[in-house]
């Protein structure tokens, strides 16, 4: 018995969907013109080149810093004058694209009805009538609830052609003079071709290709001239490197547009064979064969597909259903470029954001381009029987696509072109890591989507835009992290001796383990993306997608995973505050007090009480597999159980430190007995509990399932998580496509419908209680951390004084160790004045502080004296004078010896 052919149109059409991909790719290629431009013709740009150069170079002998992102923030701030002012060139030729694009786009209709000489058909026009009547019965079998005006031609064409066009609600339809001939003469191939072009309408792809026809025009005049003329400025020794970055982005936009063209034409033919005019496409298609085609319309760049591969589509739809390596490698390309382009406007708008946050929100706003390739593309390998082994090369291409793309950026390819293109070996290993997380990103989209689809039902029509919403954080992430540690790449050093220094501080007084274990808890670089709250966002919407998946399914599914869940995370927490309560008692009459008493005991205490909590949710989420092996969701669900526990466990562990400040026998240190603890430092172990807890969960997880296959293999009649569904494979008739008989239902019978639950209450019940463990905790988790600790604004003690008289201060103290700070740390401090000025809403302060720097860089005289007044009377009416400005005439105070810096928990935990 052959299976049936899959539904091309069960999932929405790529062409649609590419037309984000090319919006990126213009936005990245107009941010690269635009800075080109700026750096060639501003009067600043000379100088400014000079200054990303000096900025960009990472200094050598830098003292340890706890601060990862110490080296991006200081280049950011040591480039923020330049960054702002260039910031509205980019802007400035993006909004010219956009409106040369739609005044394109709006004219474009009335042009061609010129061009074209068309004239409309009449239904008053008794030789026109009958033809009307025909053309709208067509769209009545087209399933259109509007018919499209129709117009004729006025060339003299005897072609078989026509073609659709015009604006939302006011489509028209343009057939050639052969067409209306052959009604009589042919009428089977005017049918057809009728019918692709109302194909057009259905698959509501004729805005998309006509905004993305006006987009690459407007590209022309605005984007490939101005191109031109800064080639002609730019200086001899980067016209090779930025030519050949040019060319590559100028050909990625072509081949984006070419795509969302190409892809129109494989969706219109197969819906119109589906009507049943397979037949007369191909009769057309093969008269078209024949006929000589110009060079420059054939091959992979071609607007059109050829005639033969339209006609292999008819016969065996194969494009629609395939996710190829090329395309996903220019979405990578595409999203790569656009998003180093896009945080030069970030500046305009949310300057307030660190260097992390703004990556996230940038790559936020382009990962649809990225997602609405491969992750539809998944989705229809999920559907039509494809696996995860069908996804791997075109994730592969992505995340070689998103590698590929930094050097085609513009601070690299037009700024830093002395750069060596293969990166230091820190940027190769994390570029490795990130095409292999590419690759199970996925895996995971694949493996959530065979979930949606397990028994066999269809899946409700928005579950692939929740699935594709829900990648959209993940991949986020994942890019913007990779971003951040590429571009700091070899400069993290001295975050890497701090680490050290801290776990030799620890290790003096306390065993602690190898550094390596170490380091996956307490290195700073840890911290800072433990505690990052789109981190726990992503982790949150790893198992809450395919979770829901079968929450839609009556009956409810098995009802023991809301009991099993509760019950193992409260074990857990239980076992947790057994531990901790044994573990103060032994420390306590173990361990003396003037060993108590030391920065590094403190801090190894905290390093076993926080990794315990990660491996007790590692233990559960094992515990999870081992226990529903055989059920499809045994993964997902340990993973929720992981993170309820490990919610749990915080607050155990903050019980603890409470309980131990009132009971001089559980503390470390005697202390007092008070509910002082900041809400800053709460969130904070919360993000980095359930941050290593998932990824012990992770591996716990994984080698529970490895051992459960093991040792004993599922019985044969073992069930999943209900019958699963065979899906059909994607072959299709080797006949052309031709609607399908309409299926008679079978009578229905008593033995046909399916029992009724003997339980339905307590399995409704046990529904609403998974329900509300899987959403509840995400939600209260995500949205203390967003209130303690906001977007762009640290959670901890560097939240908190954030006024313009705090900023001055900070710049005081800035000025008087200028003499003693190395390039990195002096932009590192002044940075977190800019910053203080900008929580506290004074940008006119930030904005100050930074041209100040600028103008002492650049030598400006009259400009740093006339900065330097206006700061000095601003902080002097914010009762804040600056008592440095001595120092800016000459005088430079002794070096001040380094020293280790101080455990930034030991404050926070000191005598509990």
């Amino acid at each position: 018995m052959s299976s049936a052919p899959p539904d091309p149109f069960a999932l929405p059409s790529g062409a649609k969907f590419r037309l984000a991909l090319v919006v990126t790719a213009l936005l990245g290629t107009t941010a690269f013109i635009h800075n080109l431009l700026y750096f060639t013709f501003s009067p600043d740009g000379g100088r400014a080149v000079a200054v990303y150069q000096r900025c960009a170079a990472a200094p050598e002998g830098q003292p340890p810093a706890t601060d990862p992102l110490s080296y991006t923030r200081g280049f950011l701030s040591c480039i923020a004058p330049y960054e702002r002012e260039k910031a509205w060139w980019v802007l400035g030729g993006i909004l010219l694209l956009a409106s040369t694009a739609a005044a394109i786009y709006v004219l474009l209709p009335r042009f061609l009805t010129r061009h074209r000489r068309l004239e409309p058909l009449s239904p008053h026009d008794p030789d026109q009538a009958p033809l009307l009547a025909l053309l709208h019965a067509l769209c009545r079998e087209a399933g259109l609830p509007r018919p499209p005006e129709f117009w004729v031609s006025g060339i003299d064409d005897r072609r078989v052609d026509a073609f659709t066009f015009g604006r939302s609600g006011r489509y028209r339809v343009a057939l050639a003079q052969g067409t209306v001939a052959s009604f009589g003469l042919a009428p089977q191939r005017a049918r057809a071709v009728v019918l692709h072009e109302l194909a057009h309408l259905r698959n509501k792809d004729v805005d998309v290709t006509y905004l993305t026809v006006a987009l690459a025009l407007a590209f022309v005049p605005t984007g490939l001239l101005p191109l031109a003329v800064a080639l002609i400025g730019t200086p001899a020794h980067s016209v090779l490197s930025v030519t050949w970055r040019s060319l590559v982005l100028v050909a990625l936009v072509r081949v984006t547009c070419v795509s969302v063209l190409r892809m129109r034409e494989y969706g219109a033919d197969v819906r119109a064979a589906v009507w049943g005019a397979g037949p007369g496409l191909l009769d057309v298609l093969g008269t078209a064969r024949g006929r000589p085609v110009p060079w420059w319309r054939r091959g992979p760049l071609a607007v059109h597909p050829s005639a033969a591969a339209r006609a292999a589509e008819i016969v065996r739809p194969q494009e629609l259903f395939r996710l190829r390596f090329t395309e996903c490698f220019a979405a990578g390309l595409a999203v790569s470029v656009a998003a180093s382009g896009l945080l030069t406007l970030l500046w305009l708008v949310l300057n307030r954001l660190d260097a992390l946050d703004a990556r996230w929100t940038v790559v936020l706003l382009c990962a649809p381009a990225a997602l609405a390739v491969i992750g539809l593309g998944v989705w229809r390998a999920a559907l039509f029987g494809g696996g995860t082994r069908v996804v791997l090369l075109p994730a592969l291409g992505l995340g070689l696509g998103l590698v590929v793309g930094v050097p085609l950026a513009p601070q690299s390819g037009i700024v830093l072109t002395d750069r060596p293109l293969v990166p230091g070996p820190a940027a190769v290993v994390w570029s490795l890591a990130l095409c292999a997380l590419m690759v199970a990103l996925s895996a995971w989209i694949s493996r959530s989507a065979a979930l949606w689809h397990a028994t066999g039902e269809r899946p409700p029509r928005r579950a692939w835009q929740a699935g594709l919403l829900a990648a959209a954080l993940p991949f986020a992430v994942l890019l913007s992290g990779w971003m951040l540690l590429y571009d700091a790449g070899d400069a993290l050093g001295p975050v890497h001796d701090s680490a050290r220094e801290l776990y030799a501080l620890a290790d003096a007084s306390a065993p602690v383990g190898p550094y390596w274990l170490w380091a996956l808890v307490e290195h700073p670089l840890t911290l800072r993306f433990a505690q990052w709250t789109p981190l726990v966002m992503a982790m949150a919407a790893v198992w809450l997608l395919p979770v829901a998946a079968p929450w839609r399914r009556r009956p409810s599914y098995d009802t023991g995973w809301a009991r099993h869940v509760l019950l193992t995370s409260t074990a857990t927490a239980a076992a947790f505050a057994w531990f901790q309560l044994l573990e103060r008692v032994l420390l306590r009459e173990g361990v003396s007090q003037a060993v108590r008493g030391q920065d590094g005991f403190l801090l190894a205490f905290t390093y076993w009480q926080i990794g315990a909590a990660m491996l007790l949710q590692g233990i559960a989420a094992a515990v999870t597999v081992r226990v529903r092996r055989h059920d499809r969701l045994a993964i997902p669900f340990a993973l929720l159980t992981a993170f309820l526990t490990g919610s749990l466990l915080t607050v155990v562990f903050f019980a603890g430190v409470l309980l131990a400040g009132c009971a001089d026998a559980l503390a470390i240190v005697p202390s007092r007995c008070a509910l002082d603890l900041p809400p800053s430092l709460i969130r904070d172990t919360l993000l980095r509990i359930l941050t290593g807890g998932f990824l012990c969960a992770l591996a716990g997880a994984a080698a529970s399932r490895a051992l459960s296959h093991l040792r004993d293999e599922r019985p044969p009649g073992a069930p999943l998580l209900r019958a699963p569904h065979v899906r059909p494979t994607p072959s299709v008739p080797s006949a052309p496509l031709v609607p399908p008989a309409p299926a008679v239902p079978p009578p229905l019978s008593l033995s046909a419908v399916p029992p009724r639950s003997p339980h339905p209450r307590p399995a409704l019940l046990d529904r609403h209680l998974t329900i509300a463990l899987a959403c509840v905790p995400a939600a209260l988790v995500v949205a203390f951390a967003l209130i303690v600790g906001p977007l762009g604004q640290a959670s901890g003690a560097d939240a908190t004084g954030a006024s313009s008289a705090a900023a001055c201060r900070k710049f005081d103290e800035f000025l008087g160790a200028t003499g003693s700070l190395s390039p990195a740390e002096a932009n590192s401090r002044l940075f977190e004045a800019v910053q203080l000025a900008l929580q506290a809403g004074d940008t006119p302060l930030a904005t100050a502080f930074q041209g100040l720097f600028a103008a002492a860089r650049d030598g400006d005289a009259e400009r740093f004296g006339a900065l330097t007044d206006t700061i000095a009377d601003r902080c002097a009416a914010e009762g804040a004078p600056l008592e440095s400005r001595a120092q800016r005439t000459g005088h430079r105070p002794a070096p001040v010896a380094s020293r280790p810096p101080e455990p930034p928990v030991l404050s926070r935990f000191k005598g509990r």
